[in-house]
């Protein structure tokens, strides 16, 4: 099924336009702002279309493997032998870790490397705790593993602000900044190779991503909630029925830094404009830790054992319908039908896709080169001068009237069905109101992708009835 964008365009076609020479590049690659270090990892060269789709599901199958089994070691070591059991039962039915653990999302290695980096964590230390070698090594581990996780994700930074600082604060280390200079130079140079390989040019990514989402603000462009939105639609969805347990091991802990890390991450989290469900996965090994702690709780507390085997059914039960039906049904058509396109003959000529940008996975699930493919834009606003309240992007545009965009950007020619192989010509058409950007020509391919609810629309053409429907 579908969730995000993100999981293909980000990851798994940017692999694909390195390795095989074609494929699609947001904005996002072609102004710098993402770095390869995750792309990297899918980019496998392997030539067999169905082994394209299915090796990169089975690398990220085992990182979520990882993740369970650190937030087993994490409650363990936090909340003693009894919580970890619980919580690795809770990480293995959590529907969102069954949803999105194993999507190629960054987000769901960086929730992998946190679990791992948290178990190396020093989190059980005193003024009197006395630094062994031991625990020298272990803390240089975890911060290593935490670099990772914020090259990937740099606002993975704010886990480690608030550790770090903690740390520092409560039981000063002189080893300490040393340890974590040297991890993120060495972190940054490697991840500064990687992107060189891409980019053919020296670049530091961060400081671009910085660039474009504070200083120009692009990521409200997709989207502003409000400041509670983690609080009241955010954690609740994520931790679904464990939310409960998690907010109460929460408030009761004696365990140092548990509850001051998930209340400042997702503080600072909601200071930002826009909010999604992933940002707060690597969120999930800690609360569900805790999760496991208040249901050990349960199990051996006076109770009644039939509450707590009332409220694991209850748990199981819920968790099950919704990774059921999120994870094979709901959205799954946007999927299925790259398949179902990667099968026909190149005769077929090329494919439209009238419907939201990135609805779908790209050249990643086709492996064609011989089909030529277009979908309709929506690059955000980037340049500083750009009136955002005015700025309307391609998709806009389509949407706001979908057949007088037809009418104006598409081809006059009525004998596009006979070759059907182009999207495009070579007229540029400028966009009233929009002087960033020029839409180039469509053409109608012998092949439109669209949700059933713009076909009404379509119909009210010239076009419709040269397309035979499949449903």
């Amino acid at each position: 099924t579908f969730f995000s964008p993100d999981e293909y365009w980000q990851s798994l076609e940017v692999a694909h336009e390195y390795v095989f020479g074609y494929g699609y590049l947001t904005w996002e690659w072609t102004h710098k702002v993402r770095g390869f270090t995750h792309p990297m990892l899918f980019a496998l060269g392997l030539e067999e279309t169905e082994w394209i789709i299915l090796a990169p599901k089975v690398f990220q199958a085992v990182f979520a493997a990882i993740g369970d089994i650190y937030t087993y070691k994490l409650a363990g070591k936090l909340f003693g032998n009894g919580a970890a059991k619980w919580a690795l039962v809770s990480s293995l039915i959590c529907f969102f870790n069954f949803f999105c653990a194993v999507r190629t999302f960054s987000n769901s290695i960086e929730t992998s490397l946190t679990a791992v980096a948290m178990f190396y964590w020093p989190w059980n230390y005193t003024s009197k705790t006395t630094w062994t070698a031991s625990h020298i090594r272990n803390l240089q581990i975890s911060l290593a593993f935490a670099a990772i996780a914020c090259i990937l994700r740099p606002t993975n930074a704010v886990i480690w602000l608030y550790l770090g600082t903690t740390l520092l604060t409560q039981l000063p280390l002189p080893s300490l900044p040393t340890s974590l200079l040297s991890v993120t130079l060495i972190a940054l140079t490697l991840s500064t190779l990687l992107d060189y390989t891409f980019y053919n040019e020296w670049t530091l990514v961060p400081l671009t991503f910085l660039r474009f989402n504070l200083s120009h603000g692009i990521s409200t462009f997709y989207g502003i909630h409000t400041w509670h939105w983690y609080l009241s639609q955010g954690i609740p969805i994520v931790l679904f029925t464990f939310t409960p347990l998690t907010i109460y091991t929460a408030l009761t802990t004696r365990v140092r830094g548990v509850r001051g890390v998930l209340g400042f991450t997702v503080l600072v989290y909601s200071l930002v404009a826009h909010k999604e469900f992933r940002f707060i996965m690597p969120l999930l090994p800690v609360s569900l830790g805790a999760a496991g702690d208040a249901l050990y709780g349960m199990q051996v507390g006076v109770g009644g054992k039939f509450r707590f085997r009332a409220v694991v059914v209850g748990l199981v039960l819920t968790n099950a319908i919704a990774a059921f039906y999120l994870g094979v049904v709901h959205q799954r058509g946007v999927v299925d039908v790259m398949g179902w396109l990667r099968k026909r003959s190149s005769e077929d000529g090329g494919v439209l896709f009238l419907m939201p940008c990135h609805s779908t996975p790209f050249y990643s699930h086709l492996h064609r080169k011989d089909i030529e493919m277009r979908f309709i834009t929506c690059e955000p606003p980037l340049e500083p001068s750009i009136d955002k309240k005015s700025y309307q992007d391609e998709s806009d545009v389509f949407y706001a009237d979908p057949v007088a965009f037809v009418d104006t950007y598409f081809s006059k020619d009525k004998t596009f069905a006979a070759s059907g192989k182009r999207t495009r010509t070579d007229r540029l058409l400028s966009v009233p109101g929009q002087d960033s950007y020029q839409i180039q020509e469509y053409v109608w391919p012998s092949r439109v992708v669209l949700f059933q609810a713009l076909l009404k629309d379509v119909c009210t053409l010239w076009v419709c009835h040269q397309f035979n429907l499949n449903v």
